[in-house]
Parts: structure tokens; C-alpha cells; sequence
């Protein structure tokens, strides 16, 4: 009877002594860390500023944590995507009182050091992987890379890795998934034995599956199915035994049961049409749409750049994938074969289910630079003996590029927390000087409504003054009537009740906004 090899080269136990360099080593990494996430934060806050900071779909967390600490009645209107870790995050740093440019600005640099600190669970500990911060930090500094070269596309570009800054683009089921790979992969490390599997770990996985899909329902495409294909895989190449895959399975399976079950009493809240991101029918529609884009990205030189190194990328992670089921070895073929499948899994599912958003294939950006946590793996265990000089030289070099590239960002990351939009700026006072309540159309008055002291004071409507319910809390839109209307460029041309036309409205000129003040004049408007 042939025996079937389930881990990792297993290095010694760390002694006593050596624990102080292990946190020496995971401080360093986390510091390494914060200053590759600040300059992608800098990048991004310079180039992407709109979608940062104004954009309707990236300000439902400040809305919604206005509202909630507003203790107004809470009747929301939402996506199928809940953003409650996304909230959460918002409202702690919101309490630093930094307002909400520099706290979006702050939560986007948050939201990178979160995903090393998940990657860093997938690399594995320090008992199977000889450099395992190393491995992280290399997984991490290339999706940043992703990100950077990410940040030239407009609103409708390409936005696979850049999406991740925002704090309404799913950046919490991007370190769900990442989560659960490196918990399972850190199972199958200690599989076969001990002869229990790790019950915190698959707690742990239960729980992160749960709360995941609860928030957002794509986890299950993104996380739970092509991980539970890829453990499949594993048995079926015999490099893993039945009781590992089915227990980390239906520890995957339950937590996101949970999570369906647990969205059931805010059912009411979810208002979003299943037709309209499930139409299977038009999965040739999809496929155009998406290599529509990717053509789109591909004419510009950081959009082709970044095409170029994922598709190596993902190359990359298959090659590592046929290694490691080569040598046998359990627990880093997980990860590089999630790294090299769930991408082609969501791609394919997406395009079968006929969707039309480049968010949904995140995993394309995000997925592939996993593979490389892994390297260390193929190293062989350096000697003790290594010279003391030549580690102090390597830590100094990492120490001046890290002061480098820190005094490079950081004053791009504050000045553009800093910096006021002037046309936004002019709405917003005008409106919170008002005192009264007025309309706008969703992509028009989303900002205004966001960055204004009571949110309640701008109601979003469609150009028949109908109440627009789409990510909005519908208790705020209670008035019957409004005295005022904000448009833009993006704004379609209203349509008043008779007896009232624009012309009988004031203008207040605001830049790219125009603020229609009718006075004593009421605008009825009406609900769905």
C-alpha cells in the first residue's frame, strides 16, 4: 500500500528564542505592508477620484452610516449586496471625525492592509513554511501592481483589481475568499494528522462563509463552489483522502446555508430583481460585453500591462498547481489550483448566467497572485549560517525603499484627503443652509446627499419625480413634496406637473451641478 504525502516540507518547531524574530518578521511584514497599501491608496486617490469620492455606487456606506447614526427609522432599500462588514469599517473610521473624503481615503488603506493580512493566513505558518512572510508579501506586492496599473480606466473600465480601494465594490468578499483558502489550506497542512482536524479552523470557516454570503451572495460563486471543485480535484488525483475534503466541504456548504437563511429577515430591505443578474439567455450578450472591455483596456499602455501580467500571472499558477500535484504535496496544490481554477470557474459562470458587470469577475485580479505564497515551498531550508551582514544589508535596503516610496505617497494620500471639490462643495452648503428638502436623479444627487450634514435632505427621484428606491433608506423620502432640484450633466430632462416648468425656478449655478430653487412653489412626488 502506496502512502499518499499530505503536507508541506515540515521545517522544525520554532524554539523558544526564535519567537522574537517571528514577531520581528511579521511586524516588519505588516509595515512592508501598510507602506505598499498607502502608495496604491495615493495612486488611486490621485487618478481615480471620482470613484473614490463621488461616485453613486461608491457612497452607500457613508449613507448608510449617516442614517444609522441619525436614529431615524431604517426602511433601506437595497442590492442583493448588504455591505455590512463594508459599513462597519466606515463607521469606525467615520468616528475619527476626519469627514468623509479623508475617511473614504483612510478606508481604501484599510481595505489593502486587510488583504495582506488574509493573504498572509494563506502562506501559511511558520511550522510547514520556511519564509512564509516573504511569500505574502510577494502575492501582495503584485496584486498591488494589479491595482496601480488598474488605475488609468474611467467609470466603465476595466476595474478588476482597482475596485478592491473602494468600500462598495465587494472588498469584503474579496478577504472573505482569500480567508477561507488560507483556513483550508492550513488544515490540509496538519492532515492526515492529528487524527482530529482543527475545530477552530473549521469554525472558522463556518462562520467567515456565513457572514459572507449574508453581506453578499457572490461569495457562493466567488468562494464556496469552485473551492469545494477544487478539494474534489485533489481526491480525485489521490493526493488528498475523503475526510479532509468532505469535512472542509460541508464546513464551506454549511456556513454559506447559514448565510441564506440569515438574510431571510432582511428580506424586506433586498429589493433587487433576480432577472435582472440572472439571464442565462443572454450569455452571448455577456461574453461580448466583457471582451468589449478587455479590448477597451488592452488600447491603453497600463491597461494592456495589466492584461499582459495576469494572463502570466494565472499561467504562473497553473504551472505551480502541476508542480505540486507532481510532488504530492496537499496543501500547497490547493492553493495554486484555486489560484489557477476559480478564476476560469467565475468567468465561465458569470458568462453563463448572462451578467453584465466587470465586478463580478474580481477574481481574475485577485485569485492568480495567491499561487505565489507558495514559493517558499519550493526552496530548500536556507543554512543556519547565513551571514548576519548580509541579512542586515537586506533589511536596510527594505528599510530605505519602504522610507522611499512612504515619503513619495504620503503627501499625495493626505493632499487628496484634503482636497474640497469645489462644485460638490458649493451644492452641499447650499442645501445644508436651506433647510429644506429637495430632488435629484440617483447618479446626480448620490454625492450632494452623502457629503451634506442630513442626507434626508436630497430624495432621490427619476425624471417623472418618482421616489427612486435603489440603495437608499425609504423612510427618509417620507415628505410629500420638495422645493428644490439638483441636476447635472448625467441628469435626464424632468418632467413637472402641470402648472410647473423649470423656468418658474431661481438658478444656483455650482460648477458641473445647477441647484433649481422653486421657492414657495411645492413639486409632489410620488412612490412606487
Amino acid at each position: 500500500m502506496t502512502t499518499t504525502h499530505t503536507r508541506a516540507t515540515v521545517t522544525s518547531p520554532p524554539s523558544t528564542h526564535s519567537w522574537g524574530r517571528a514577531i520581528l518578521h511579521e511586524a516588519g511584514g505588516y509595515a512592508i505592508a501598510a507602506v505598499l497599501a498607502l502608495v496604491v491608496t495615493a495612486q488611486l486617490a490621485t487618478t481615480q477620484a471620482w470613484m473614490m469620492f463621488a461616485d453613486g455606487d461608491s457612497l452607500i456606506t457613508v449613507l448608510l452610516t449617516k442614517s444609522l447614526v441619525s436614529g431615524r427609522a431604517q426602511d433601506w432599500a437595497m442590492s442583493p449586496v448588504l455591505f455590512i462588514p463594508e459599513t462597519a469599517v466606515y463607521a469606525a473610521l467615520s468616528s475619527l471625525g476626519l469627514g468623509v473624503r479623508a475617511t473614504l481615503t483612510l478606508n481604501a488603506w484599510v481595505n489593502f492592509l486587510a488583504l495582506y493580512a488574509a493573504i498572509r493566513v494563506v502562506s501559511g505558518s511558520r511550522r510547514h513554511v520556511s519564509s512564509p512572510v516573504r511569500g505574502a508579501l510577494l502575492a501582495f506586492s503584485v496584486f498591488c501592481l494589479f491595482a496601480v496599473l488598474n488605475s488609468g480606466e474611467g467609470r466603465d473600465g476595466f476595474h478588476l483589481a482597482s475596485a478592491f480601494a473602494m468600500t462598495t465594490y465587494y472588498s469584503a468578499t474579496v478577504v472573505g475568499v482569500i480567508l477561507v483558502v488560507g483556513i483550508t489550506r492550513r488544515v490540509l497542512d496538519h492532515a492526515p494528522s492529528p487524527p482530529r482536524l482543527p475545530a477552530l479552523a473549521l469554525v472558522g470557516i463556518v462562520l467567515i462563509s456565513a457572514l459572507s454570503t449574508l453581506t453578499n451572495p457572490l461569495f457562493a460563486a466567488w468562494g464556496t463552489v469552485p473551492l469545494i471543485l477544487v478539494l474534489l480535484l485533489l481526491r480525485a488525483t489521490g493526493i488528498a483522502t475523503w475526510r479532509p475534503v468532505l469535512v472542509l466541504a460541508l464546513a464551506a456548504v454549511a456556513g454559506t446555508a447559514l448565510g441564506m437563511l440569515a438574510r431571510m429577515p432582511v428580506s424586506a430591505w433586498i429589493v433587487a430583481d433576480a432577472r435582472l443578474y440572472v439571464r442565462a439567455g443572454q450569455w452571448a450578450e455577456s461574453f461580448v460585453r466583457y471582451a468589449g472591455l478587455a479590448a477597451e483596456s488592452a488600447a491603453n499602455p497600463l491597461g494592456a500591462g495589466f492584461l499582459l501580467l495576469t494572463a502570466a500571472m494565472w499561467g504562473v499558477s497553473c504551472a505551480l498547481a502541476v508542480r505540486f500535484l507532481h510532488r504530492r504535496m496537499t496543501a500547497p496544490a490547493f492553493v495554486t489550483g484555486s489560484a489557477a481554477l476559480v478564476p476560469v470557474v467565475v468567468v465561465i459562470g458569470m458568462v453563463a448566467l448572462g451578467t453584465d458587470g466587470i465586478r463580478y469577475l474580481q477574481p481574475v485580479a485577485f485569485m492568480p497572485p495567491l499561487a505565489l505564497v507558495t514559493i517558499p515551498v519550493l526552496r530548500r531550508r536556507r543554512e543556519r549560517a547565513r551571514s548576519s551582514e548580509n541579512r542586515w544589508w537586506q533589511a536596510g535596503a527594505a528599510g530605505m525603499a519602504a522610507i522611499v516610496a512612504l515619503g513619495w505617497s504620503l503627501p499625495r494620500a493626505v493632499s487628496e484627503a484634503r482636497t474640497t471639490d469645489v462644485d460638490l462643495a458649493c451644492v452641499v452648503q447650499w442645501v445644508d443652509s436651506a433647510g429644506r428638502v429637495g430632488a435629484g436623479q440617483f447618479w446626480t444627487v448620490r454625492a450632494p446627499q452623502a457629503y451634506a450634514k442630513d442626507p434626508a435632505s436630497l430624495i432621490q427621484v427619476d425624471h417623472q419625480f418618482t421616489v427612486y428606491e435603489w440603495l437608499t433608506n425609504r423612510a427618509d423620502s417620507a415628505s410629500p413634496d420638495v422645493t428644490f432640484v439638483v441636476t447635472d450633466a448625467m441628469s435626464a430632462p424632468f418632467q413637472y406637473p402641470d402648472g410647473v416648468s423649470e423656468s418658474d425656478a431661481s438658478t444656483v449655478t455650482c460648477g458641473r451641478y445647477t441647484i433649481h430653487d422653486f421657492g414657495d412653489l411645492r413639486i409632489p412626488i410620488a412612490h412606487r
